[in-house]
Formats: structure tokens, sequence, C-alpha cells
């Protein structure tokens, strides 16, 4: 009879276990709620979080970051998945990246872009447009013009609407500034006229997208506009020593004009002639 009743009180032991488990796990269902069925997934919040950035750095035309966007497009695995969108974020990621202003960072993706062998592996026109602007040689505006025609005319969202213009404009000026950079790595002086030639420019224009860079601090250049004559490399050796150099020649001259004083009244006196 021991046994037995020993027996039919584990068994209620048990039982009475397994109820407050389930009461536990009852409690924990009631207390979370259920996920919304109509909420999307996490990846497709994701990737309409980066088109809606896109959209929102857009309007400033800020193309460093719209790149950065279009690289984390790229990342999100609906898109890893469609072939078509993922060629499209590509394209417009190296579009983008060679309409940002020259910087480090801008250097920096321009290169990694270029460099990543999935990124472009399938689109070779891209590839060469991100190498032209990674080596140090002359682009021709018109060349590339024509050579991307086509490409330039497919990206609507882009090139098309009312700012296809603007980043027509805003495209051959990054050409400009790559071209002034070559130009000022290789020339230490070189003429306006030689520069404008090799900018396809005329020379006002060749003088004021030099002043541009060299304001903007990323050309160091001094123009002789008598002489005609750009110099790429000026004195780096600060502003001090410029005001000293230039006190020094100052007082040169003043040393100079004191003795030609001296030298005519000298002469006065020795002829008797009247200097007033």
């Amino acid at each position: 009879m021991d046994l037995d009743a020993a027996a039919a009180m584990s068994a209620e032991e048990r039982e009475k276990e397994r109820a407050a488990k389930n009461a536990n796990v009852e409690h924990a269902e009631g207390y979370y709620e259920a996920t919304d069925p109509t909420i999307p997934q996490v990846e497709e919040l994701r990737l309409n979080y980066h088109r809606l950035m896109i959209r929102y750095h857009a309007h400033n035309d800020d193309y460093l970051e719209m790149c950065r966007c279009y690289q984390n497009v790229m990342a999100c695995d609906l898109v890893k998945e469609d072939e078509a969108a993922r060629a499209r974020a590509a394209k417009r990621a190296a579009w983008l990246v060679v309409l940002a202003p020259t910087s480090p960072m801008q250097q920096d993706l321009l290169h990694q872009i270029s460099e990543d062998r999935e990124c472009l592996a399938d689109l070779p026109l891209h590839k060469q447009l991100t190498k032209q602007f990674t080596t140090k040689e002359i682009i021709h505006w018109d060349t590339l013009k024509e050579a991307f025609a086509s490409e330039m005319a497919a990206e609507t969202e882009l090139f098309g609407g009312e700012k296809g213009e603007t980043r027509r404009e805003h495209l051959r000026a990054r050409v400009i500034e790559h071209n002034l950079l070559v130009v000022g790595a290789y020339y230490k002086r070189v003429t306006l006229a030689r520069l404008g030639e090799l900018l396809c420019l005329d020379a006002a224009e060749t003088e004021k997208r030099l002043s541009d860079l060299v304001v903007a601090k990323k050309v160091s250049a001094r123009i002789d506009r008598l002489g005609g004559v750009v110099d790429f490399n000026p004195d780096s050796r600060g502003a001090d020593w410029l005001l000293n150099q230039w006190v020094g020649k100052v007082d040169k001259l003043l040393d100079v004009l004191d003795k030609s004083n001296h030298l005519i009244h000298k002469e006065a006196m020795a002829h008797k002639v009247s200097l007033e």
C-alpha cells in the first residue's frame, strides 16, 4: 500500500508540475501580442529605408551619400537575389561616385567601387568610367560624353527630369577637376594657353575653374596673369616667410629711392639748380 501511495503521489506531483509549465507558457503567449501580418519583413523594411534616404539626399544633390545608400541597397538580400535590380544599383553607384566632388572620402569610395570584382563585373562600360577617374590621365569631355551617351540617356532617374542638365554639367565639372589635378601632378609651370588646350576650354573658363579649385584648396597654384603662366608648385614655406620676403623687397626699394633722392639733390647743388 505504501508503494502504491508513493507512486500515486509522484504521478500527482508530475501532473502539477506540467500544469504549472503550461500556465507559464499560456501567460507568455497572452502577454506578447502576435506580429501584425501586414507589416513587411525586415529585409523589405531595410530596402525601403535606403530608397527613402536616396530620395532625401537627392534633394540636396549629395552624390556621395546617395552612392553609399546604393551600396547598402546592393547589400540587401532582396537585391542580391535579383540580378537586374543589383545591376541597376551598381550602375547608379558608379555614376554617383564620379559625380561627387573630389575629397578623401570620395577617392576612397571611387577606388573601392572600381576595384570591387563583383560590383561592376558584368558592367564593362561603368568599370571603364570609374577606371578613367582613378587613372592619372587627361579625360576628354567630348569623347566621354559620346561614349556614354546611351547610358546617360537610360539613367532617367539621374540625368532626366528637371535636374538632368544640371547633373550633366556637374559631370563636366568633375572631368575638368580631374584633369586639373592630373596637370598639377605632372606640370610645374604651364602657360594658360597650353592649359586651356589640355582642358579644351577658353582662357576665361580655364582661369575660373583653376581659381575655384585653388579657393577650395584642392589645387596649389598661382596665376601670373601678365605673363600668362600658371605655377603649380608655389613656394610652400608659409605666409610668414612670404611676408618677410615682401618686407625685405620694400626695404630695398625704399633704400634705392633714398639714394636716388640724395644723388638728385647732390647734382642740383653742384649745378646750382633749384628743385622747387
